[in-house]
This record gives structure tokens, C-alpha cells and sequence, in this order.
């Protein structure tokens, strides 16, 4: 290190830049920020097909019920037209 100048009572010194350390936290951190795109596509991919197999049952469901309610609704239009 070499001494470059005194400001307010302070010595200023300069260094020679390692980026090394800062290399590795970033190598680190992109390690991490790798793993966790996994997990949040892995999570995603997961969401989406019980979202597809929610749809699918409510589908299913919506049906049912409409068929049943045409029905009843048939026998009683055919009840009122008897009367």
C-alpha cells in the first residue's frame, strides 16, 4: 500500500484492487439464484397441474350438475303440461 494524501486527519491509502473475494460472492450467489429458479420452476410446473386437475374435476362437476338439473327440469315441464 501506498500512503497518497492526509484529509481530515485521516491517512488515505491505496490499494492495489482484488477482485477475487468479490468474484467469489457473486459466483455464490448466482449458484444460489440457479438453484432457487429451479425450485420456483419445479413448484410452478407442479401448481399448474393441480390447477389443471381442479379445472378438469370442476368441469366435470358443472356438467353433472347441469345434465341432473335438465332433467328434473324436463320431467317437471312435462308434469306442468300434463295438468
Amino acid at each position: 500500500m501506498e500512503f497518497l494524501f492526509q484529509a481530515y486527519g485521516f491517512y488515505i491509502f491505496h490499494a492495489a484492487f482484488n477482485p477475487k473475494p468479490f468474484i467469489s460472492t457473486f459466483e455464490a450467489a448466482v449458484d444460489r439464484l440457479i438453484a432457487l429458479r429451479k425450485e420456483v420452476q419445479a413448484k410452478t410446473e407442479q401448481m399448474e397441474k393441480s390447477v389443471r386437475m381442479a379445472e378438469r374435476e370442476y368441469s366435470k362437476k358443472m356438467s353433472d350438475l347441469n345434465r341432473g338439473f335438465e332433467v328434473r327440469f324436463g320431467r317437471l315441464v312435462v308434469r306442468c303440461n300434463s295438468l
